[in-house]
């Protein structure tokens, strides 16, 4: 991609042929252009995003007319879970 000052941004034309493409805009991480490539750059880094879980467990007997509850927990993706 060349870098277009009037528009501020970089641009490419490519031609392809009709159909679906996947992508990804990524940086080269060293100058050496060994393959090192990233999309922190791009797609941000979220490696500390807290986030919580719950986890139910269902048993559904043979000729049961309905689930059980057997088992719950919940997780946050921060801290270990307790107990267990």
């Amino acid at each position: 991609m060349i870098f277009n000052a009037d528009k501020g941004a970089y641009e490419k034309t490519l031609f392809l042929k009709q159909g679906y493409y996947n992508y990804s805009y990524v940086t080269i991480t060293d100058n050496r252009g060994a393959g090192n490539f990233s999309i922190a750059n791009t797609e941000g880094n979220y490696w500390a995003t807290e986030n919580n879980y719950m986890v139910l467990v269902y048993y559904h007997a043979f000729g049961a007319r309905a689930d059980e509850l057997i088992g719950f927990t919940s997780l946050n993706s921060l801290l270990q879970p307790v107990g267990n």
